[in-house]
Order: structure tokens, then C-alpha cells, then sequence
């Protein structure tokens, strides 16, 4: 089962890194503007607020020059989102801090992973990534 959840996994960062170097500018502008437009639980206007004061220090890294929190407002209804829950309820169950030591895969991190790839699959924005990925053949056979 961890297997299959792995080659899953894979899809989903092959359709974020795979490479786009033959395509032209315009037609990835085009598709993730399509995608921009298609997301119904993206941030609006005014629903997150950033306070970038002045930044961190280039020359001196021992002391943070932007002392005060850097997000000012988030507006909490966006964690509300069926992909957001799903998103939460994994990184819920990943709770090793030392990434040396191994974390034994559950079937509760393997279900959560799943229930994550199936809330993001079902967006408006992820089936325009599929669907122009698939036309410009970026998949390799035998990839599921």
C-alpha cells in the first residue's frame, strides 16, 4: 500500500516539476492563468495582509531585522477549503522532527495521503494542469 501511495506521490511532483522546456511562454502563461481563474478557494483581495518591514539582513545573519510577525491578517475561513482539511489532516500525522531518523509509514498517513490526492484531483485547476500536461504528452507510460 505504501508503494502505491509513493507512485501516486510521484505523479503529482512529476506535474510540478516536469520539464516544460519545449513548450512556449505563452502557453504555460495561458494555462496557469486558466488555473488562476479557475480556483474557487484561492486568497482574495485583502484575505491575507503581509507586513514585509525590512526584510531580513544580507550582510549580518545573527539578528532579524523584521522583528514583527510577518503575516498581520489571514482570513481563518480559508483554512476551511476541502483541500486545505485534507492538507491538515496529513501534515497532522507526519510528526518525526529529526529528518535522519526514519518514520514508519501507517495506514492512516497512507489513507490521509490518498484522501489528499483525491481532494486536489478534483479542482478546477488541477484537471487544467492534467488535461495540458496530457495534451503536450508529459507522461510517461506506465506512470499509475
Amino acid at each position: 500500500m505504501a508503494n502505491s501511495f509513493l507512485r501516486v506521490l510521484f505523479i503529482g511532483v512529476q506535474l510540478i516539476t516536469i520539464a516544460l522546456a519545449d513548450l512556449s511562454d505563452s502557453n504555460i502563461i495561458s494555462v496557469v492563468n486558466q488555473m488562476r481563474q479557475q480556483d474557487v478557494n484561492a486568497a482574495k483581495a485583502g484575505d491575507i495582509v503581509v507586513n514585509y518591514q525590512n526584510q531580513a539582513s544580507h550582510s549580518n545573519f545573527d539578528h532579524d531585522n523584521a522583528p514583527q510577525p510577518f503575516f498581520t491578517h489571514v482570513n481563518e475561513n480559508l483554512f476551511n477549503g476541502p483541500t486545505y482539511q485534507a492538507y491538515l489532516k496529513l501534515v497532522a500525522l507526519f510528526v518525526t522532527p529529526d529528518v535522519f531518523v526514519p518514520e514508519p509509514v501507517t495506514t492512516a498517513q497512507t489513507a490521509a495521503g490518498y484522501a489528499f490526492i483525491d481532494a486536489i484531483s478534483t479542482t478546477g485547476p488541477f484537471q487544467t494542469m492534467w488535461s495540458f500536461l496530457s495534451s503536450n504528452s508529459r507522461f510517461i507510460d506506465g506512470d499509475l
